[in-house]
């Protein structure tokens, strides 16, 4: 009995750190994603701004 807690606990914690690789994946994207609309932002005031 005590065994199949203890594979229960290493699979819950298996499944938090996948969990967690991926939500910390989406907001490396998400960040990405927002830095790459602010540099055309800033190239469009630029731009803007010689006219």
């Amino acid at each position: 009995m005590k065994e199949l807690i203890k594979e229960g606990i290493e699979k819950d914690r298996h499944r938090g750190l996948i969990n967690q690789i991926k939500l910390e994946g989406g907001i490396r994207l998400l960040l990405t994603s927002l830095e790459r609309i602010l540099e055309s932002l800033v190239l469009l005031l630029v731009n803007l701004e010689r006219y």
